[in-house]
């Protein structure tokens, strides 16, 4: 069996962070700082989900297609992470939502959890914060 889905997904997200990166080539010096260093490493990923589905076979036990249910699960977790981002802005509202999902959705534990929101968040404050100088959304609340 092949993996028509998986390439089909790989493929136009590729193509489509590889647009966006051609786009930011044509913006001033300034302005393509930020959009190239967030484009280049989706490119870099985006290629290795491309060439990792292009090698992966699809077998019956790897056709596993998510019930509705989980789907809209997402979904939810996914809007609540656009109000949490509203309210309390883009580090703080990292951290609760990758600290909440890896526990409550995804099942870690509390250590785990938190211990990988506070890398995304830090990993995040440094590149955008520090090196960037790029300003994120800020919250309502704080």
């Amino acid at each position: 069996m092949r993996n028509i889905e998986g390439r089909m997904f790989s493929g136009i997200l590729l193509a489509s962070i590889a647009g966006f990166v051609a786009l930011a080539l044509g913006f001033s010096s300034i302005a393509r700082i930020a959009p190239l260093t967030v484009g280049v490493v989706g490119l870099c990923l985006a290629t290795a989900q491309f060439v990792a589905s292009v090698r992966h076979k699809k077998t019956a036990e790897s056709s596993y297609e998510g019930s509705a249910k989980s789907v809209a699960t997402v979904w939810v977790w996914l809007a609540g992470y656009i109000v949490v981002l509203w309210l309390v802005g883009f580090y703080y509202g990292t951290f609760l939502f990758i600290a909440g999902f890896g526990r409550w959705y995804s099942r870690y534990s509390w250590r785990y959890s938190i211990g990988f929101a506070l890398a995304v968040t830090f990993l995040a404050y440094g590149l955008f914060h520090v090196a960037l100088s790029f300003p994120l959304i800020r919250g309502m609340i704080l």
